[in-house]
């Protein structure tokens, strides 16, 4: 994600609610190889440029630091 690359997923568990359809990557329509192969192919197609604004504020939000520190918070939070 940092590397601002169209992210491929497989729609296990939640990830078909939460994926925001082609904002910032490709769904692969099951999980077998031959969709996986097709998302990539797919993504492989598309315009960088629109993967790439789209994963900016995720990156920001998703931020290596930014979630550790959120996650000691937690963990630590006095009274808590």
């Amino acid at each position: 994600m940092q590397q601002r690359c169209p992210i491929i997923a497989t729609p296990a568990g939640d990830l078909p609610r939460l994926y925001r359809k082609g904002r910032f990557g490709v769904l692969a329509g099951q999980i077998s190889a031959e969709a996986i192969a097709a998302a990539i192919r797919a993504a492989l197609a598309a315009e960088a440029r629109g993967f790439q604004q789209a994963l900016a504020p995720l990156c920001a939000e998703f931020d290596l630091g930014r979630v550790s520190t959120r996650l000691l918070d937690t963990l630590f939070r006095k009274g808590g």
